[in-house]
């Protein structure tokens, strides 16, 4: 269950970076991700996941008992999870925003 409660963690830490970290994109990455369809929004939250996983040596394979020969091998395996995590934290984030800009005052007609 710790492990789980970490993941969740990681994921929503590299989320919060992240999306604090996409203001200073170039010019150049913005037009490559708006005209010509390449995923460097997904492509950055990769990187910074595993980034976050090998620094602080995260490895939920040998956390769950799945020991790899090469421990950055898990941190890289766990970075890959953390980045699909944190793209699902965004989501999570992004609904709970909608519903509460989208929120309106009732409106009564008086009939007059």
């Amino acid at each position: 269950m710790k492990e789980i409660l970490e993941l969740l963690i990681t994921a929503g830490v590299v989320e919060a970076i992240w999306e604090h970290l996409k203001p200073l994109w170039p010019r150049c990455l913005k037009l490559m991700e708006s005209e010509k369809g390449k995923p460097i929004d997904r492509l950055g939250v990769l990187l910074a996941a595993v980034a976050a996983c090998g620094t602080l040596q995260f490895n939920m394979l040998e956390a769950v008992g799945l020991p790899l020969a090469d421990p950055w091998l898990g941190a890289l395996i766990t970075g890959i999870l953390v980045s699909r995590l944190s793209s699902l934290w965004h989501d999570l984030l992004g609904v709970a925003d909608g519903s509460k800009r989208n929120k309106k005052l009732l409106e009564i007609e008086s009939g007059l």
